[in-house]
């Protein structure tokens, strides 16, 4: 974790390598969480809500993508799902998670810009916003509780605030 995560000049700062991710200590249920960061070079990175034990390279969770062009689509891992999810089915045939895509076009800033990743977690249904536009959507999710993580997956990037708020 020291090689990934460290605080700088009162900014949250991550390497991108290796991956993994970087969690609240408590679970939560019924809130909405703001994050606001910025590419420090491009990649992946993400919001990991729901997260639920064992602590793992992923843990049973969604997550919302922010990968730099691809901020807003979700992911589901170990076992998550929710309504009209697509399956990812590995080389072997078996199905290694789901996933939603984003409909529209990014809302997001160039890399290096500081932008808003808003999401919201209400009862079984999942809402991502960046920069204030609702980017993405999903229902019925099989969990609806659980920690609130940083992705560390390639993309280097600083954070300069994260909110958790109930609804």
């Amino acid at each position: 974790a020291d090689k990934t995560w460290s605080v700088k000049d009162g900014l949250l700062v991550c390497t991108g390598s290796p991956s993994g991710f970087l969690r609240t200590e408590k679970s939560y249920r019924q809130y909405k969480f703001t994050v606001e960061w910025r590419f420090t070079r491009p990649g992946n990175t993400g919001v990991v809500v729901h997260m639920t034990p064992p602590d793992a390279v992923w843990p049973k969770s969604i997550e919302c993508q922010g990968m730099n062009k691809s901020q807003g689509d979700f992911y589901l891992w170990s076992g998550a799902t929710a309504k009209d999810a697509t399956p990812l089915v590995g080389k072997n045939g078996e199905v290694r998670g789901y996933r939603i895509g984003r409909a529209g076009a990014d809302a997001e800033k160039p890399a290096g810009e500081w932008n808003t990743f808003t999401v919201i977690c209400d009862k079984d249904t999942v809402t991502i916003l960046v920069n204030d536009k609702e980017v993405n959507k999903l229902t019925d999710a099989n969990l609806t509780s659980g920690f609130i993580g940083l992705q560390s997956e390639g993309g280097a990037f600083e954070v300069k605030q994260a909110v958790i708020e109930p609804l």
